[in-house]
């Protein structure tokens, strides 16, 4: 008899968080020359609060090199999920930050609260002085210049 098992809450939303990445990803490299191309590799996670499980990892080549854009964690000390840019140089630590928010509206003559959830990536440096900055466009390039060189 074979039994299903099921998977941990947070798994399904962690995998779309990291496809939004790569949905970024793809954005902000077709800017780049020579043009990238991309694929995709199933990978398999193991985490204490998980368990293994299988993820995607988005795969870059530009003239010859390649860099892969791996996920780490979903469980990590102080944010909300790592994943890993890897190439020639590196690799480049990114982080999520996830923020949940509470606002008051005034719609219509009637006051109510709005919940917003917001999620962006970051990327920490890896020496001192430990500075972080939100990625964008002009920063996930110069990385993945970094590791494509």
């Amino acid at each position: 008899m074979a039994t299903q098992q099921t998977e941990r809450p947070g798994l399904a939303d962690w995998r779309q968080k990291v496809e939004e990445l790569y949905g970024l990803i793809r954005v902000w490299a077709s800017e780049m020359e020579p043009a990238a191309t991309f694929g995709t590799e199933e990978i398999t996670l193991i985490e204490k609060w998980s368990g293994a499980y299988q993820i995607s990892q988005l795969i870059l080549e530009q003239g010859g090199d390649r860099m892969t854009v791996r996920p780490v964690a979903r469980a990590v000390v102080g944010a909300d999920g790592r994943v890993d840019l890897l190439g020639l140089d590196g690799p480049f630590t990114l982080f999520l930050m996830e923020a949940e928010e509470d606002s008051m509206i005034a719609e219509n003559g009637k006051n109510g609260f709005r919940h917003e959830s917001t999620a962006d990536w970051y990327w920490l440096q890896d020496r001192a002085p430990w500075e972080s900055a939100r990625l964008d466009g002009p920063l996930f390039r110069d990385l993945a210049e970094s590791c494509l060189r």
